[in-house]
């Protein structure tokens, strides 16, 4: 029995030790993998790319805001650009006058004479009349559509508008547009600001050319240069 009693030992220490083991309970803890548990290389990915805003630079701002800003030139004076206009309406007026005299009773002489001996008179052919009163409206238009582009190109007033990237300009014409919003960059001259200021009697034009136009705008030396350093600054290129 000697021999078997380790064997017998070991055997009563299991049956001792299982029941021991059967009461233990083994919890276990769910938990929910988060992005970098789940992922390990997830916070080492390139994070996804958002969408850049909308840049508004290059929408040109409302005409409506010339007012304010920096006011860079003015010219304030605007009689002769009236009076070219009252000169042009009143031309217009009389021309209607006449081709309207010409449409309805202008008469050509014939061979006949009435009883006292004098020539008759009868009225003219139909396109006669309409040809004399187109032209008599053409030459009246031409002048009027003359002093419209004339005062179209004067310019009444130079603003830079808010951020500096867009110019405003006003033009003297009291027909069709007279305000103008354009590119900074865009605008050039030749011709120094700074010289019509300290000049004692300026006189003559500054042309202020656009790359989109195909003529320039007049800017009267005789004018009001409220910033003469800054409007070089920006429009002034050497020739």
């Amino acid at each position: 029995m000697s021999t078997y009693s380790p064997l017998l030992g070991l055997f009563s220490l299991r049956i001792r030790t299982i029941p021991a083991v059967r009461n233990i309970s083994i919890r276990t803890t769910l938990r929910r993998p988060n992005s970098s548990s789940a992922h390990p290389l997830a916070r080492h990915l390139p994070s996804k790319p958002t969408a850049a805003p909308r840049s508004t630079t290059n929408t040109p701002p409302n005409k409506n805001s010339l007012k304010g800003d920096i006011p860079l030139y003015e010219n304030s004076d605007q009689k002769l650009y009236r009076l070219a206009y009252f000169c042009a309406g009143g031309q217009f007026v009389l021309w209607i006058t006449v081709a309207d005299w010409c449409w309805r009773d202008l008469r050509v002489g014939t061979d006949e004479v009435d009883e006292q001996g004098r020539k008759k008179y009868v009225l003219a052919p139909a396109w006669e009349r309409n040809s004399l009163a187109g032209f008599c409206l053409s030459v009246g238009l031409l002048f009027l559509a003359a002093v419209q582009l004339w005062t179209s190109r004067r310019v009444r007033s130079v603003t830079l508008l808010r951020g500096g990237q867009y110019v405003g300009l006003e033009t003297s014409n009291l027909l069709l547009r007279n305000r103008h919003v354009l590119p900074t960059s865009s605008l050039r001259t030749t011709t120094l600001a700074a010289n019509a200021v300290e000049a004692s009697q300026p006189g003559g034009y500054i042309v202020l050319k656009p790359s989109s136009h195909k003529t320039g705008f007049m800017v009267d030396r005789a004018g009001e240069f409220l910033d003469a350093r800054l409007f070089d600054k920006l429009f002034w290129k050497k020739a």
